[in-house]
Parts: structure tokens; sequence; C-alpha cells
């Protein structure tokens, strides 16, 4: 998953009460708090993290919880979206770049679907091939970087799937 962006009170990316989660291969960055807990809030919860990235939340990455940075391989680094240039989330590219450590930083023991360790955010594990958003029939692209113009397509990876009129040989 990948928790950008949002704000609140408490909790801007995950507000956790009274519960034990399990947040893994989660990225929780740009998120913020009006009081505490910018990136996660937990209240009378011990939730289980592992192989996340927590970055730029305010006031705090955690609140109410052990920090899990350095932990389980929990990370504090940007991730390197492709474009998070926009004023408004929701129109950010949240494919990491080629060079994001998150790339490959995932559990060992969990592959994306070319046999690599797993990347962590949405577009990690074995079912990052398996996105298809705009319901047109063609996934949308997963590996790390700008999409591929030369290779992508022949694979029928979709390079735009919020609209279901750009698809391989037409717009992509």
């Amino acid at each position: 998953a990948v928790i950008v962006g949002n704000s609140s009170g408490y909790g801007g990316g995950i507000g956790i009460w009274q519960s034990d989660p399990v947040i893994e291969h989660t990225i929780v960055a740009g998120n913020s708090a009006a009081l505490s807990g910018g990136g996660v809030f937990s209240e009378q919860s011990t939730p289980e993290v592992e192989y996340s990235s927590f970055w730029d939340n305010t006031p705090s990455d955690v609140y109410g919880m052990a920090d899990p940075v350095g932990v389980d391989g929990n990370l504090s680094v940007d991730p390197e979206f492709l474009d998070a240039t926009d004023p408004d989330p929701r129109y950010w590219d949240l494919h990491l770049s080629a060079t994001s450590p998150l790339v490959d930083a995932g559990d060992p023991s969990v592959l994306d679907p070319d046999g690599s360790t797993l990347d962590i955010g949405v577009y990690g594990g074995p079912g990052a091939a398996g996105w298809d958003r705009d319901w047109d029939g063609y996934v949308e692209w997963w590996q790390p970087g700008e999409y591929d113009y030369g290779v992508y397509p022949g694979q029928g990876w979709d390079c735009d799937d919020q609209d279901a009129g750009v698809y391989p040989w037409n717009g992509c």
C-alpha cells in the first residue's frame, strides 16, 4: 500500500484504536496531523510493522507506539515516486523511480512477478502485475522507473491505468 498526502487531527496517514493490525510493505509518506501521529497514531494498540517506509510525515512519523524504523526491515527514506509535484497527491505517479531505495527492499521471502525481492509499496509483490484500475483489459505496468514504450506494450501493460481510452497501441 501507499498512504500519502492525507491529513487529520490524529493519525494523518493511519489511525489505529484498540486493534493490532499488521502493516507490511507499506509506504507512509507526506501525511500530516494537527495534533500527533502524522504517519501513524496508535491508541491502545500494538501494530506489527514490517518492511515499510515512513517519510516526511508531520509532526512525527508515529505516535503511541515504538518507532519501527531500523527494525524488521522498516526504513525512513524518500520513496522517490516518479512524480510527486502536483499540489494534489491524487495526481501523483506513485510508481517508484528506478533508483528508489525501496526497490527490492521488501521481505526477501516474497517476490515480485519477475522473481526479484518485492518492492515496498503498491507496485510490489506477487500481485503487482494484476492492477487494471480502469477495467480496459490491460494491466498497469509495475516495474520501477518510467514506462518503457519499447518493451511494455508488447507485454500488454498499460501506461495510463486511469483512462480506459489509453492502452497499449492506443496512446501508450
